[in-house]
């Protein structure tokens, strides 16, 4: 079964100078928010205000395992230029998140490289793991940040603020 990312039913497109990405935890897509900081689990600083387009992966796109059962996915992927994000949305204080986030990340772009090989070679592609409650990574995350690295050939930014560039 193809998978396309970039379903347009679910993508919402905004310029803002600053925005944020929610995920409410209650199986709808995460989404874009302009107004609630309060609901903010990502924040993303837009310099330039760049045309940006999230197109939510959670809850929109199936993604199977070869046993076709459920494979993990990350929230959603964040496009502005030929720069590809992929996101994950985390609001948990307990431990693991780090690696699971990471592990969603991952299995994300796998699915992404196998259904969409042509972008492979014309655009920038980066994981973004981000928890409200926990705003900056610590550096015991930098072990999993290259292992990620060595997996993916993906760099995987653990941080709430994302930087359009």
């Amino acid at each position: 079964m193809q998978v396309n990312f970039f379903n347009s039913i679910y993508a919402q497109t905004t310029n803002a100078k600053d925005f944020g990405l929610c995920d409410d935890q209650n199986l709808t897509p995460a989404y874009i928010d302009i107004t609630d900081i309060s609901k903010w689990v990502a924040q993303v600083v837009n310099h330039r205000n760049k045309t940006a387009t999230f197109y939510p992966i959670d809850n929109c796109i199936t993604t199977l395992r070869p046993d076709n059962s459920m494979d993990n996915r990350c929230d959603g992927l964040l496009k502005h230029d030929n720069n590809l994000i992929f996101i994950e949305l985390k609001d948990r204080d307990s431990q693991g998140w780090v690696s699971d986030g990471l592990l969603q990340l991952k299995s994300s772009i796998e699915h992404f490289k196998k259904a969409h090989p042509e972008i492979l070679c014309t655009s920038t592609i980066k994981a973004q793991l981000c928890n409200k409650q926990r705003p900056k990574a610590v550096t015991a995350c930098n072990v999993a940040r290259a292992r990620f690295k060595d997996e993916t050939g993906y760099i995987a930014d653990i941080n709430r603020v994302i930087e359009l560039k």
